[in-house]
């Protein structure tokens, strides 16, 4: 009896929690999917805006793109560098970048441009046309060093000319895929002329632009979806959810969806295609000896596809960056006989890790950011990144409290790291033997010191890098 008091008084707590919540239904409200597929039909041109770590409006796009090829859809206009998989997938082209950031180059993209590739294949006399309406523009480098609107302006200028001198003489469907500051046919800066304008100017009733955004529950606000659906939703609505009457809608369109999917970085996933990509890169040019890097560098580039190749293959990969040039080739050659097949891996579980990855960057506390490493181990024990970065933040932590207790719990997260033969392989190897030796050294721990100091000297000149540019981002 007790028991059923117990839970009757629990069910109460929880329902005048959910009572005090501003409580919206989408159950009922149209799928985006629906509407896209209808203003296709109605419309010349549909601009579907994402953000770019957001994989979740381009797999919708991806799982419907016959269903709007049916509506007249013949041409894509794409933000996206080309990765030449559509023009040669034999020959993929893409840039490998640090993981925590997933703003491009994913593999969900590759998907999408199969897909695209078996529909064409389906329909050889009227095949989709696939255009990336930036190609051939050049931003000097005094243009790019100015603020963001400025080359913002630049790239849409020249974007919108090329969309519209393609599609103003015909009658066929365009969708422009692009992230969601070029979609916006209005802006809050009197500076910014977007894309979306350009074309909503241009075309008028005949331009439709969609902005789809996450939103999700939250202590103040209930959210009904009804299903794992993206809905339509409404201005007015908007502005009681954000409970502000002047807000003035961006697109066309909103869509809301409950779950953001994170996009997987291509050199995550163990295909053929993408192992060979990580040979050919340390095939094609010599590494630099030049320490003043960024991630946007050759170097970089090279030094993550070590990384990545011992990530894939293991032991079977043996190098790590106390070795030589040669050593370097004579395993990647032996590799190279291996990789004859794609190994196993899940999409699903991948987009998980790259979006608690992601958000331990930007972990607000100590507790954010143990729960966030924790979470992120589960998911993928082998990777050194969530274990890198919770030590990297900690050991700034021990040092702003000069903590000797944190030193010493530190140090045990920097000695878990070297256990794994990957960090050998890393480009943060240098970097993860001075801040374990300099929390050891606050410690008193000599042999601890000592031996952080040892590894960093074997250390390969040749795959040492100066840090300044290159630890966040480049930021």
């Amino acid at each position: 009896m007790e028991k059923v008091k117990q839970r009757i008084v629990i069910l109460f707590c929880i329902f005048l929690f959910i009572s005090c919540k501003t409580t919206f239904d989408f159950s009922k409200n149209e799928k985006v999917v629906d509407v896209i597929e209808r203003e296709i039909t109605e419309k010349k041109v549909v601009c579907v805006s994402e953000h770019h770590s957001d994989v979740f409006p381009l797999e919708l796009i991806t799982e419907n793109l016959e269903k709007f090829y049916e509506a007249g859809l013949r041409y894509i206009f794409l933000e996206e560098q080309s990765d030449n998989f559509i023009n040669n997938p034999k020959d993929i082209n893409y840039f490998i970048y640090p993981p925590w950031e997933s703003w491009g180059y994913r593999y969900e993209y590759i998907l999408f441009e199969k897909e695209i590739l078996r529909i064409n294949n389906l329909h050889k006399n009227d095949p989709l046309v696939v255009i990336w309406p930036e190609t051939g523009l050049e931003i000097s480098e005094d243009e790019f060093n100015q603020d963001l609107i400025t080359v913002l302006n630049i790239r849409d200028e020249y974007a919108q000319a090329n969309i519209i001198g393609t599609i103003k003489g015909t009658e066929k469907k365009s969708m422009i895929v692009y992230g969601n500051m070029h979609g916006e046919i209005v802006s809050d800066d009197i500076e910014r002329k977007s894309l979306g304008k350009y074309l909503f100017d241009y075309f008028g009733d005949d331009f439709s632009s969609f902005n789809l955004v996450d939103f999700k529950s939250d202590g103040n606000t209930k959210i009904f979806y009804g299903d794992n659906d993206c809905k339509i939703v409404e201005t007015e609505t908007i502005r009681k959810i954000l409970k502000d009457d002047s807000f003035t809608p961006h697109f066309t369109h909103y869509g809301f969806y409950e779950k953001e999917k994170y996009g997987v970085p291509i050199f995550y996933i163990p295909e053929k295609m993408n192992l060979d990509y990580l040979i050919k890169i340390l095939e094609t040019e010599k590494i630099s000896e030049k320490k003043e890097v960024d991630v946007w560098s050759k170097k970089s580039e090279q030094l993550l596809a070590i990384y990545y190749l011992k990530y894939h293959f293991g032991n079977n990969f043996s190098f790590d960056y106390t070795q030589s040039e040669d050593d370097l080739a004579n395993a990647v050659n032996k590799i190279k006989e291996k990789n004859n097949q794609d190994f196993q891996y899940n999409l699903e579980v991948l987009e998980e890790y790259i979006g608690v990855l992601t958000n331990l960057m930007y972990a607000r506390n100590e507790e954010e950011l143990t729960f966030l490493k924790n979470e992120a181990k589960k998911i993928n024990q082998n990777d050194i990144w969530p274990l890198y970065w919770y030590a990297y933040f900690m050991t700034n932590a021990a040092e702003s409290e000069n903590s000797i207790s944190m030193y010493k719990h530190v140090l045990t997260l920097w000695d878990e790291l070297f256990n794994n033969d990957l960090l050998y392989a890393s480009p943060v190897l240098k970097l993860s033997c001075q801040k374990a030796a300099f929390c050891a050294e606050k410690i008193g721990n000599k042999e601890k010191t000592d031996f952080f100091r040892e590894i960093e000297k074997k250390i390969n000149p040749v795959f040492d890098i100066d840090y300044e540019k290159y630890e966040f981002f480049g930021w």
